[in-house]
């Protein structure tokens, strides 16, 4: 595997765990959107975000998405990703929103305490050609605008999902990749368009009774991503790529048959527009201006993350068996962690979720009995042997990291600790008591229900 600029974090060596249990004492502190902080997730599945569209083959297409969240969030206000699937915009095969590796990174992510949104768009049936190609590129993108206007009037409107516009995110696998990476990134006027897909955009323009010079110009609706992320994502034209500031992660494998990892057609099929990899333009991305991490990995195939059911079916059935998964687990670990990390830097690093103490600290997890927890709001806590008798100093936090709660307290054994008037959701306790200059931190989770 190569690695193009790949991003160091800041080093956290006086931050203490609080989101997690750590594994040993002395271990990096788990933060929001950089770590799995939620045991559990939410799904809410088949969100309708607009009519049903036709398209320009006469089929249509259910305009929905599913969204993904951490389950028992307080925050207010998150930082959240459209993640579009693939499947080469052709609704044979049938890949949709439920496309696996889409499901799974969305569920990761949203462990990580990101909302994530996985749109429906339309798509053409029958055989490819390159009318037919061009026409549902452009019409998927025109879907997605809509998705953006949908969440954009829904903040305007009460907020229910609860996003931070500011804190926005695109991306996506193979076809959705294209669309964030084209659509997301570039393509602003018509202007920016060839005269091949100038045509293309203004045939379903028509076709969906719209402006496309004001579509674009007023594209998403004004909510801008802070950063592109593209599994297996192509470039449509290498004339895009031009000086702008910017955010970029790709994910991309060399013997990949579908998209190019220099250049060529789609699937290896002449009759549909040629598309170009980041062997062409990620360099010439990164001296546009942009900042641009990349994984290509030299013996991966399409979507990395997966066994290679498109490029190699032999090698992909033979994987499975051994491995008894239709993913590339250390691949998709690795691009897990590498979306996480590239979309916590760009928020700034925050740090959350964690305690800043004594010079000497001995971080205990496992030894706080807690009864009942869940609970509705009184939670018995029975201190170890090792903390009774001393002064503890008890903290609060809820998953943003602000203190909720904080007493000082003496104990001989049990302590009843009263949190009713803090929302539903999940809370960090931190009991730390100090002797002789040595600070010992005892952590656990409590649920309030």
């Amino acid at each position: 595997m190569a690695k193009y600029l790949h991003r160091s974090w800041f080093p956290v060596s006086w931050l203490l765990l609080f989101l997690l249990l750590v594994q040993q004492a002395g271990a990096q502190c788990p933060q929001r959107f950089r770590d799995p902080v939620f045991p559990k997730l939410q799904a809410t599945p088949n969100i309708k975000y607009g009519i049903n569209k036709l398209n320009t083959d006469g089929t249509s297409t259910w305009q929905a998405f599913d969204l993904y969240e951490p389950k028992d969030d307080t925050l207010s206000l998150r930082p959240w990703i459209v993640l579009i699937h693939g499947g080469a915009f052709t609704n044979w095969p049938p890949l949709d929103r439920t496309s696996p590796e889409i499901v799974q990174i969305s569920m990761d992510l949203a462990k990580r305490g990101y909302v994530v949104i996985s749109p429906e768009y339309r798509l053409f049936s029958g055989d490819a050609s390159y009318r037919k190609m061009a026409e549902t590129i452009i019409a998927s993108a025109f879907d997605i605008n809509d998705l953006m206007c949908f969440l954009s009037n829904s903040v305007a409107t009460g907020n229910p999902y609860r996003l931070d516009t500011s804190k926005f995110f695109m991306g996506g696998s193979s076809s959705g990749a294209l669309i964030a990476l084209n659509f997301g990134l570039y393509i602003n006027d018509t202007s920016d368009l060839n005269a091949e897909l100038r045509q293309s955009l203004n045939t379903v323009a028509a076709f969906d009774n719209v402006n496309a010079q004001t579509l674009l110009q007023n594209k998403f609706c004004g909510i801008q991503p802070k950063g592109i992320i593209g599994i297996s994502a192509a470039i449509i034209d290498t004339n895009f790529i031009q000086p702008r500031s910017g955010n970029v992660l790709l994910i991309h494998g060399k013997l990949d048959g579908a998209i190019p990892y220099m250049s060529g057609y789609p699937l290896g099929n002449p009759s549909l527009p040629k598309v170009y990899g980041p062997g062409v333009y990620l360099d010439r991305m990164h001296r546009s201006g942009l900042q641009v991490e990349a994984d290509i990995y030299d013996n991966k195939y399409h979507v990395p993350v997966l066994h290679p059911f498109g490029d190699n079916l032999n090698l992909a059935l033979q994987l499975l068996l051994q491995t008894g998964s239709i993913f590339d687990v250390p691949v998709l670990d690795s691009t897990e962690r590498h979306i996480a990390n590239f979309c916590y830097t760009i928020l700034g690093s925050p740090v959350s979720n964690c305690i800043t103490t004594g010079i000497k600290q001995n971080v205990i997890t496992g030894q706080l009995q807690i009864s009942p927890n869940p609970s509705s709001g009184a939670f018995t806590l029975a201190l170890p042997a090792a903390a009774r008798n001393k002064k503890i100093r008890l903290l609060v936090y809820d998953v943003t990291g602000a203190v909720v709660y904080q007493e000082n307290i003496m104990s001989s054994g049990t302590y009843t600790l009263h949190l009713s008037q803090q929302p539903k959701g999940i809370y960090w306790l931190s009991l730390s008591d100090d002797a002789e200059g040595e600070t010992s931190v005892y952590i656990d989770k409590l649920v309030l229900q």
